[in-house]
């Protein structure tokens, strides 16, 4: 019951790590063991009854480098058992799941798949559904229900550019923006975004957690740390 396990579907996270006490090793269990981490890649591997996901605290669907894993699950030509798995994690969502959903290079893909809807509060603008960009200015607050303070980073491409999702909120359905955080003095697009599903929580992150740059990411513990929190 003291255990929190997030399960990664599609890519693997990139650098999942969190912060560590003043002068606690680099290495070792991640919250001494409290927070364990899964990852599946296989759509065959996954659940086909939502109660498949019932030792799951938080799902994280990476679609930066699993396109094939999206379409096979999200597609509209998905196998029927395919379409099974997909609506057992949805349901899994409804009944009080929460699912953190990143998508940044496969953007234009994402906006192109209805049935990956419920899982986006946020959704990538379908006429221009990402940019590129030099470096990504992150803010996210500190502490439960977004405290007053907050953490701030450049995301940066690696002396190149990387693909960030315009995220924009659906019609009709309430969301809010977690970052950046609504006292910033800067107006910024949506980087992250979340809302409700039935009795679940879904958020949307506009850029890729199982991708290069983020796994070079200074402030990655904190930015992960954040995830955990608020997903």
């Amino acid at each position: 019951p003291l255990q929190y396990v997030v399960l990664a579907l599609g890519g693997a996270p990139a650098g999942f790590e969190l912060p560590k006490p003043a002068g606690a090793a680099d290495a070792g269990p991640l919250r001494g063991g409290r927070v364990e981490l899964a990852h599946v890649a296989s759509v065959a591997q996954l659940p086909d009854r939502w109660f498949g996901y019932d030792g799951i605290d938080l799902v994280l669907l990476n679609t930066g480098t699993a396109a094939d894993f999206v379409r096979q699950l999200f597609g509209t030509d998905a196998a029927p058992a395919n379409r099974q798995k997909r609506e057992a994690l949805v349901e899994w969502v409804r009944r009080g799941g929460r699912v953190v959903t990143s998508v940044g290079t496969n953007a234009a893909l994402a906006a192109g798949l209805p049935a990956l809807e419920p899982l986006l509060p946020f959704a990538p603008k379908a006429g221009a559904p990402a940019r590129e960009v030099e470096v990504l200015g992150l803010v996210w607050p500190i502490g439960a229900a977004g405290g007053a303070n907050t953490v701030s980073g450049a995301l940066g491409g690696r002396g190149g550019k990387f693909v960030v999702a315009n995220l924009a909120p659906r019609d009709g359905r309430p969301g809010r923006v977690l970052s950046p955080p609504p006292r910033a003095t800067e107006e910024r697009p949506p980087v992250v975004a979340q809302g409700s599903l039935g009795l679940g929580r879904v958020t949307a992150v506009g850029f890729d957690l199982d991708g290069p740059q983020f796994a070079e990411f200074p402030a990655r513990p904190d930015f992960w740390d954040f995830v955990l929190r608020e997903g």
